[in-house]
């Protein structure tokens, strides 16, 4: 992970920190970019429109096609990984195995990205790219 990387994931975590309170880890997570048919076949394992996977561990995994450095989408998709990777340090969303709790875990980090991106005084276009895709996901227990 380069350096710069390095100083864009301490200043997410700071700013998830400043707005959900979720504490700040003692190290914090490497930033790996792959293609996008890895993430389809990690996170989906089918053709899906996912840009950033976090698996449990250290690693988070980006969309090689994001550039978080130079484009408030992209550094808003790490920071929703990254909030990921918090929740495992603090043991927040433990049972992550029913969809209820991954559900819970989801709408946390959506709503942390949400909250971030709106700091940032993006468009409104850019905002409804959060909530809508993950308001048609349900759980069918």
């Amino acid at each position: 992970m380069t350096s710069s990387i390095e100083a864009l994931v301490l200043q997410l975590l700071t700013a998830i920190n400043t707005i959900a309170g979720l504490p700040l880890p003692e190290r914090p997570p490497q930033v790996v970019f792959v293609s996008h048919s890895y993430l389809e076949a990690q996170a989906c394992d089918r053709p899906c429109q996912v840009l950033g996977w976090f698996p449990p561990g250290r690693v988070v995994y980006l969309d090689e096609r994001l550039d978080p450095q130079n484009d408030v989408w992209g550094r808003s998709i790490l920071l929703h990984e990254l909030v990921h990777y918090l929740q495992q340090e603090e043991g927040t969303f433990s049972e992550t195995a029913t969809c209820e709790a991954w559900m819970k875990r989801e709408a946390e980090a959506y709503e942390i990205q949400y909250r971030w991106l709106v700091a940032q005084r993006v468009s409104p276009s850019l905002l409804r790219r959060i909530r809508r895709p993950f308001l048609r996901i349900g759980c069918r227990e």
